[in-house]
């Protein structure tokens, strides 16, 4: 609840725009969008179908609710939805959430990219409604409960939308050559996906498509996954992973006759396995040669480096991404690094706030220029080699074009106005010329249509999407010539200086590798024959040393080529095994213009078997004339035109969650408890009810409120009603606390945010019996009211680990009153810090501060009690230390702090406090199996070593501070070491304290275990 929630840390969603949302409708698909978006939409509308064909025929099952697809115009939009309260980094293109059963993508100026998102995300929208009917009410009520691991949702879904690529061949070839290959019960992070898509390929391709579908509706009754695949194919865990292992060595191994390993043709210049990081990637040399900047997240965030191009020596580091708003994100996944002529100046895109930025870095000075220009989306810079401009692609209304910068009047020029994907421009050395990479096909002119005059999308449904080319673009004339023409993919072009010369990569021969183009002779030849891929070329100015990333033993590097012009044309390599197998196809192949038929590519002679006799009734789709009336298969959705119907979007709840129990009892009457959640489609609007009945309503707890998320500032407000009955005294006593809270949250920037609250807030408190009828008697009762302002700054920029922050800061600032009011003798002020600073040491060591502390003054302050930690399962408590005035309303009113190890709950209190925390957090235990007595293995146990300070001190009774912090009275001191092990549902922490006070320094050691996560 926002109320509840005030004065937390977390980085901020924002949404800085106001956008006025449409939807059209298919017959399985309500598909929503805003200004700007109706053609993408259209197009959605007609590629959702068609993956819906095949995900339908793969799975065997037909959706039984419809679908909403929600469709933002760029990454920095979709970062602002509500559909979710999470942060959406770059590299997350789309999600699919189960409360709703709500698929969320952008577009962001691919089609054939869009197509394989939107697909990916529709089955699991199709999976949610086949396993749980389409929201998350099955999983919370148990009804539903499934085991299913992340390498068999994720991996079919790009199994289903790609089949295969060259990118996943890619990672699998790379892993199986060099011992990679995990099992699958340890296929996790990027290689479930990837993993997973190739275990799900062999899966079909040796038992049949229809497997799969059979696998995940056996998911359902059997729960775990040895038992699904016992059941379906034959084999455990260990049998599947000993076959697929095995298949994928034997299609692997002889594409390593005849090529090469990347670092036998190129210089490494970094060394992601000795840094044990993942990448480094986005090379630029400088015009001179001598120094290369790169992107690298070998601190943990997305930074840019220089490292001398002579011996890859470590320069410095320049540029610190993720951490401050002109540089929330560095563009990973579009990386595009340039050098100014001077040597001295590089530009490179990220996301600054609402929008993307050039940003402009001079190396000596260390200063910064950031140049908005108001476009969707900002990608692949490159500085003119005779003047201060800079080409860069950039999208904008649902294309993504050319641009060009002028450094000097900041303004901008558009060099290509059309549908197609322009981007990783790369000028000529006379700066007349730009080679670019399109999915244009062949089509030459600069301006062909835009995507708003696209009306019925026939153009871009007809377009041939899916492959790229390389094109040059004369920049006064604005013509453009076609360079290659391949059937395969081409990237990132770079022009040689001193020789008429083109470099590109390719993935002609299914392994992308650097080929040169005589831009005379119209000659092109390759240069490398690897065996993994090359990336991301970057040429100085004497031609002497072309740099690229690499990707090899499962990570990116920087590599370079000495005098790449020299080297002899190699044969053209020969097709990988991804090319030159039968070509066997599980997914229908998708046309644009003509309906698509799904049909078996795949044949066994167990296809038509069931394993499991029983399982025969899962396999019967729904009744297909409630589908159709759910569905609303019969209505129209498009004009004469064949445009479709738009209709305006109307803000509506629907019911996110409910989750209640109910009872009676002969003594205490109805019970019950329930939880209510309701939102709508675009989670602007969200509504939570929660209860917890006992006998009437005065003995109930009761909580309503709403949040409003749709524009920058959020404002919640929450009504509340809880109930503490000591029935069992004599008299019995009744404490009831009730009110209102109303709270606003306008965040400056992804880091920080201004709080504004104020409650109502009653505390009644009544003493009562029964007469020997049973009747309720009230004796006396007191109730007490306030007004609660509260206010806080907080600010967050901390990188996260497994189990806890390891790099950045986390500030609250906060100040809450309690004025003097109708029947309050409550009256105080207090000011309160919570600083905590993270350090990263090295990969997943760091060390861990935090300065706590509060002061409260006025005629009935605050008390704070210190000692203990959260959710201490073995606590200890010092009830003697509580004071003598202590009241009903202190518990309401006091605040406990935490962690100090070694110290009871209660061991010190004051009207003052201070806290101070320091950890060193390492790694512990890798993998921790156990045989006997029972089965159980622990991995990532995480230890630390710890030191805590704790002092409070009080006011005197005529409100001056006597026993003032450095009295040496009221503190207490303690260290130790701990452990956090990952238990599946909780974190289970252990910690050995020794008190280091000063009578008892050392003292017999404490052994404290609790639950949840460290600071």
């Amino acid at each position: 609840m926002g109320g509840l929630a005030f004065g937390q840390f977390g980085k901020n969603k924002i949404q800085y725009k106001d956008q006025e949302w449409s939807f059209i409708q298919t017959p399985h698909f309500d598909i929503y969008f805003y200004e700007g978006g109706k053609n993408v939409a259209s197009f959605a509308a007609h590629v959702s179908e068609q993956a819906y064909k095949t995900i339908s025929f793969q799975l065997n099952w037909e959706l039984t609710k419809r679908v909403s697809i929600l469709i933002y115009n760029s990454h920095n939009d979709f970062q602002q939805t509500n559909v979710t309260l999470e942060y959406l980094y770059e590299g997350i293109g789309g999600f699919t959430e189960l409360f709703k059963n709500r698929v969320v993508v952008p577009f962001e100026g691919s089609y054939e990219q869009f197509r394989h998102v939107l697909h990916h995300e529709l089955t699991h929208a199709v999976l949610n409604d086949m396993l749980f009917g389409g929201n998350v009410q099955s999983i919370v009520s148990g009804r539903v409960q499934v085991e299913m691991p992340l390498w068999l949702s994720e991996g079919y879904a790009e199994y289903s939308s790609l089949d295969w690529d060259s990118n996943a061949d890619m990672i699998i070839r790379d892993a199986a050559i060099n011992g990679l290959l995990p099992p699958l019960r340890a296929l996790d992070y990027y290689m479930a996906y990837k993993g997973g898509q190739s275990v799900l390929r062999y899966i079909g391709e040796t038992y049949g498509v229809e497997r799969i579908g059979e696998i995940f509706q056996t998911l359902r009754r059997q729960k775990t996954m040895d038992k699904t695949l016992e059941h379906t194919i034959g084999l455990d865990l260990d049998g599947l992973t000993e076959k697929w292992q095995f298949q994928v060595r034997k299609e692997y191994w002889p594409d390593i006759e005849g090529r090469s390993v990347i670092k036998d043709i190129a210089r490494p210049m970094t060394d992601h396995v000795k840094l044990e990081n993942y990448f480094n990637i986005s090379p630029a040399i400088s015009p001179d040669g001598g120094r290369i900047a790169f992107q690298s997240d070998r601190s943990g965030y997305a930074d840019i480096y220089l490292i001398s191009a002579e011996d890859g020596r470590e320069v410095k580091r320049i540029v610190s991404g993720q951490r401050t708003p002109n540089l929330e994100e560095l563009k990973w996944l579009s990386p595009g690094i340039s050098w100014a002529p001077d040597n001295r100046r590089l530009v490179f895109a990220s996301k600054a706030g609402e929008s993307d930025a050039l940003v402009i870095y001079d190396t000596q000075t260390e200063k910064k220029q950031i140049f908005k220009l108001n476009l969707d989306g900002i990608f692949s810079a490159a500085w003119s080699p005779i003047a201060d401009e800079i080409a860069f692609s950039g999208l904008d209304k649902g294309a993504i074009d050319l641009f060009i910068l002028d450094v000097d009047t900041k303004k901008i020029r558009r060099i290509t106005s059309d549908f197609y994907k322009d981007g990783d421009p790369a000028w000529s050395p006379d700066g007349k010329t730009i080679a670019f990479v399109s999915d244009r096909q062949g089509q030459l002119s600069p301006e062909a249509a835009r995507p708003e005059a696209v009306t019925t999308n026939v153009e871009i449904l007809n377009h041939p999407y899916q492959h790229t080319d390389i094109y040059t673009i004369d920049v006064a004339t604005r013509q453009i010539t076609r360079i290659t023409d391949s059937p395969r993919d081409e990237d990132s072009p770079e022009f040689a200086t001193t020789k008429p010369m083109l470099a590109y990569t390719s993935d002609q021969s299914g392994i992308w590798n650097v080929r040169l183009f005589d831009l005379e002779t119209k000659v092109d030849y390759p240069i490398t024959n690897v065996l993994s891929g090359a990336f991301q070329l970057s040429w100085g100015d004497d031609d002497a040393r072309l740099v690229f990333a690499g990707y090899e033993k499962g990570g990116w590097d920087i590599y370079e080529i000495s005098n790449p012009l020299d080297l002899p044309a190699l044969p053209e390599p020969s097709k990988s095994n991804f090319l030159s197998r039968t070509d066997v196809q599980i997914d229908p192949t998708y046309s644009k213009t003509t309906e698509s038929k799904p049909g078996k590519r795949v044949t066994d002679p167990y296809t038509k078997y069931i394993f499991s006799p029983e399982f025969a009734s899962r396999l019967t789709p729904p009744d297909t004339s409630i589908v159709d009336s759910i569905l609303a298969k019969n209505l129209t959705f498009q004009d004469s035109t064949g445009s479709y119907l738009v209709h305006d979007y109307k803000t509506k709840f629907t019911i996110d969650l409910v989750d209640a129990q109910a009872g009676y009892d002969n003594f205490f009457g109805f019970q019950g408890n329930a939880l209510m959640v309701f939102s709508d489609i675009l989670g602007n609007h969200q509504i939570q009810f929660g209860f917890e009945l006992n006998k009437n309503i005065e003995n109930s707890d009761l909580l309503l409120g709403y949040d409003y998320l749709a524009k920058r500032t959020n404002f919640n407000i929450l009504a509340f009603h809880f109930t503490d009955d000591y029935w069992w005294t004599l008299p019995s006593l009744r404490i009831r606390n009730y009110g209102i809270s109303t709270g606003l949250s306008h965040p400056f920037s992804k880091f920080n945010r201004a709080e504004l609250g104020l409650t109502w807030f009653n505390i009644k408190q009544e003493y009562y019996t029964y007469d020997e009828y049973g009747q309720y008697l009230p004796l006396s009762d007191s109730t007490f009211a306030t007004i609660l302002p509260q206010a806080n700054w907080v600010f967050d920029n901390v990188l996260y680990g497994s189990y806890y922050p390891i790099d950045g800061w986390r500030i609250n600032v906060g100040a809450l009153l309690s004025p003097k009011f109708i029947t309050s003798d409550r009256e105080f002020s207090t000011v309160s810090l919570d600083a905590r600073r993270y350090f990263k040491i090295y990969n997943d060591y760091s060390f861990a501060l935090r300065l706590n502390g509060a002061s409260s003054h006025g005629p009935h302050p605050q008390n704070f009690y210190v000692g203990g930690v959260t959710n201490w399962l073995n606590g200890a408590y010092a009830y003697e230390n509580i004071p003598d005035d202590y009241d009903y309303t202190d518990s309401y009113f006091s605040r406990w702090v935490f962690p100090v190890r070694g110290a009871q709950y209660f061991q010190l209190w004051g009207e003052h406090f201070m806290v101070f925390n320091a950890e060193f957090r390492f790694p512990f235990i890798q993998y921790l199996i156990f045989k006997w007595p029972l089965p159980l293995m622990f991995n990532n146990v995480r230890g630390l070593a710890f030191f805590d300070y704790a002092k409070t001190w009080q006011n005197g009774l005529d409100g001056k501070v006597h026993d003032h912090f450095f009295s040496g009275q009221n503190d207490f001191a303690s260290s130790g070491v701990g452990m956090r092990i990952n238990l599946g549902y909780f974190i289970l922490r252990y910690d050995l304290a020794y008190d280091m006070s000063r009578s008892t320094l050392f003292s017999k050691p404490q052994h404290l275990f609790s639950l949840g996560l460290d600071f």
